[in-house]
């Protein structure tokens, strides 16, 4: 009767011993299942962001083609953009190649260093417009007026502390200037253009509570880097007057023609 209590605990306890090995086995595998089970999830989110964004990036480029033909007999425009794959299935593929289609870049490409290798979609904008700060005592021969104030400069191409202007790219460009004379006195000025004379400005006042404006505008066709500034040709014999007391600002503006 003891022995075979003995064979029974001792059976009971090597079937017992195999059940747990099996069940950490199974535990295993289970664990292994679900960890392959995740990272397949994890692939299957990222191909599908990556097929979104590829819908997103594939346009059909307009061209004076006829339609594409699809399979099913019927049309579709060529400037419609390929947005699923039902009109990408049937779009006739001919030898396996997509034609006429061309990749838009995705937002991260659209960096500056990238923007400026790109031609430029739309003409550039230039402009700029500039006064002087405080009166000018009568400028001598060859004096350089500058305008500090720079309230507009588009494109940078005017410098306030020369008063020069260099045209950033080439193109037709408009100037025109304004200039206050100081009374009992004259004022001699010349628009340059590549230090060529384009334009002059005569300004003359007679009695003490006389005081002068003056203005002029230039059409110019200009090679990038071509400068333009204004100077006196002559010794001036009256002031320049540009301040608020007098209510005048003496000021040099200029734009390109888009």
């Amino acid at each position: 009767m003891i022995f075979r209590f003995i064979i029974f605990n001792f059976v009971h306890y090597a079937f017992a011993k195999d059940v747990e090995q099996e069940i950490d086995e199974i535990r295993t595998i289970l664990r292994s299942i679900q960890e392959e089970n995740l990272s397949l999830k994890n692939e299957n989110r990222l191909l599908r962001q990556d097929i979104q964004e590829l819908y997103g990036l594939i346009t059909i480029r307009p061209t004076n083609r006829k339609p594409y033909k699809l399979h099913d007999g019927e049309h579709i425009q060529s400037n419609k953009t390929v947005k699923d794959s039902r009109v990408e299935n049937n779009l006739d593929m001919g030898n396996g190649q997509m034609t006429n289609v061309e990749p838009m870049l995705p937002a991260s490409h659209t960096n500056e260093s990238f923007l400026r290798s790109m031609p430029a979609s739309e003409p550039q904008v230039v402009a700029f417009y500039a006064y002087m700060s405080s009166n000018t005592p009568a400028p001598s021969v060859h004096y350089q007026l500058v305008f500090d104030i720079a309230k507009t400069n588009i494109g940078g191409g005017y410098n306030h502390y020369t008063g020069t202007f260099n045209a950033p790219i080439q193109g037709v460009y408009v100037f025109a200037w304004t200039i206050y004379t100081a009374s009992r006195g004259q004022t001699w000025l010349d628009v340059l253009v590549s230090n060529d004379v384009y334009s002059s400005t005569l300004g003359e006042t007679d009695d003490v509570l006389d005081y002068d404006s003056d203005s002029g505008t230039i059409v110019v066709s200009l090679n990038q880097g071509d400068s333009v500034y204004i100077r006196s040709s002559h010794q001036a014999t009256a002031s320049i007057i540009s301040n608020n007391a007098y209510r005048a600002k003496t000021s040099f503006a200029g734009w390109k023609l888009n």
